[in-house]
């Protein structure tokens, strides 16, 4: 995968409202963690995981127009979660390797960005990708949105460039 020398304002904005989103839909919930109620997140997850061979594929040779390839993981340690976006995802004999780029939610920021992380797939939680200056993939930010009312939602989708079909 391709490293990102400099994160472009639109990962990093769709991140931030990701951040913004998820931390608002957990208030209730105990630190860290994803309510295991949640059926549109974990429909999410399930299409993320379910279409990864097909992400892996693009990212190991980039069509032109597209970059930017990242996986969401979730890190455990101890009884707390975190969900962080890596980068640069090598394939390796025991599952895959990366670069911390963004953790959605540590506030101990105990991962630092370009920190190499290993994890399994079954670590991985979403994927996305710009094509075209749009962003593809991020399943888990388009179930995050679709609590939202209509109107928020249609307009942090066309601010964000985001495809949530």
């Amino acid at each position: 995968m391709h490293r990102l020398t400099s994160a472009p304002r639109l990962i990093l904005g769709v991140l931030l409202l990701l951040s913004a989103h998820l931390a608002a839909a957990q208030t209730s919930a105990p630190t860290n963690s994803r309510p295991p109620h949640d059926e549109a997140m974990l429909a999410a997850i399930a299409k993320a995981q379910a279409s990864f061979d097909k992400f892996l594929a693009l990212s190991s040779k980039p069509p032109k127009g597209s970059g930017n390839y990242m996986v969401k993981i979730e890190v455990t340690t101890g009884d707390r979660i975190r969900r962080v976006w890596v980068n640069e995802v090598q394939k390796t004999p025991e599952g895959f390797t990366g670069l911390a780029f963004a953790a959605i939610d540590d506030p101990e920021q105990e991962l630092v960005a370009n920190e190499q992380v290993v994890f399994r797939r079954g670590d991985i939680t979403d994927w996305m990708y710009t094509r075209n200056n749009r962003q593809v993939g991020g399943y888990t930010i388009c179930a995050a949105l679709a609590k939202h009312p209509p109107a928020a939602r249609r307009e942090q989708m066309k601010m964000y460039r985001l495809d949530c079909k």
